[in-house]
Order: structure tokens, then sequence, then C-alpha cells
């Protein structure tokens, strides 16, 4: 069973990710169609659906220009590479493996949740830093944090599997 099912809207332009229990509800109640099938189906006692890897909505779906993508862990370790964005005082990066969040500017120094003010970084990085301020610690930023943008920034934080790439590259 896959992980992710990519839907598109009506005119096949993708418009994110589910699960596939999710699209199998959908395809059920005749709201959504399989595109690609995938491996393995979903079985009752009196129905079997294949297991869908895309899915096509029976409907146009608007979407905003400007959709609003949550900052949460799991993006900003998306939008980060996975990679610790801390530059220590000697002028290499930092090379580990981001597995947490870190404010640049401390929510305890009035720094805010947003965008522009969270990276991702490894432990010891974020434990070392802790409150303070990185001018502070002769520390810098290997990548300035930024906001996300495009129609297509959802498939960064879930692995694409190679029946979307047609569906992708449209877009």
């Amino acid at each position: 069973m896959n992980k992710d099912v990519l839907v598109l809207d009506a005119a096949y332009m993708p418009l994110g990710v589910i699960s596939p229990r999710r699209a199998v509800v959908l395809a059920l109640m005749d709201l959504a169609e399989i595109v690609v099938e995938g491996e393995g189906e979903c079985r009752s006692p009196s129905i079997s659906v294949p297991w869908p890897e895309v899915v096509r909505l029976n409907w146009m779906v608007k979407v905003p220009d400007r959709a609003r993508i949550p900052v949460n862990k799991r993006n900003v370790l998306a939008r980060d590479g996975g990679r610790c964005a801390y530059r220590r005082s000697n002028p290499d990066e930092c090379e580990g493996k981001a597995s947490s969040v870190d404010h640049v500017r401390p929510r305890s120094r009035g720094g805010r949740h947003r965008w522009d003010n969270v990276v991702a970084s490894c432990s010891p990085c974020n434990s070392r830093k802790d409150d303070a301020l990185l001018t502070e610690i002769g520390w810098e930023s290997a990548n300035d944090p930024y906001v996300p943008r495009g129609a297509l920034w959802f498939a960064l934080a879930h692995t694409p599997l190679p029946s979307w790439e047609p569906y992708l590259a449209a877009a």
C-alpha cells in the first residue's frame, strides 16, 4: 500500500496529497475516479477497489494564488532539505541532519512562529543556541528562512511516486 495519493482536479491539475484510505472513500462515493492504480487492493465482502496512486476529482477546485502553507516541523524540514541551517563560529556550516525546528529570533525575545523566523536544525545546534540570537554566539544562518511559494510546493513534503511525474510536470 502506498503512503500518499496525488489528488487532481477535473482538469488534471495537482491539488495536493491525501491518504489512500481517503482516496478509496472518494472513489466509492463517486466523488473521484482512480486515474493510476497501485499494487494491491482494498477489499470488503462485497467489493474490491484497487489501491490508488493518483485520483481525479469530478469537479473543479479553485486554488487561491497564495495558498497558506502551514508552518510545522514536516514542512520546515522539507523546505530546508532536512539539513541543519546553522553555521557555527568556524566557516563551515553544520552538516548535521535536522531533527527539529528552531526560531532564529527566539520566541522568548519576541520572535514569532512564522516562515521567515523558523529554520531546520540538528539537536546539538538547537541545544547550543538555546535562546540566544545568532549574533550573540557568532553563528549565522546557512540559508535565510523564506516563505515557500508555488502551487506544487506540497510535493516537497511527500515522496513523489513515478506515476505522479506526468501530472506534476504538466503543472
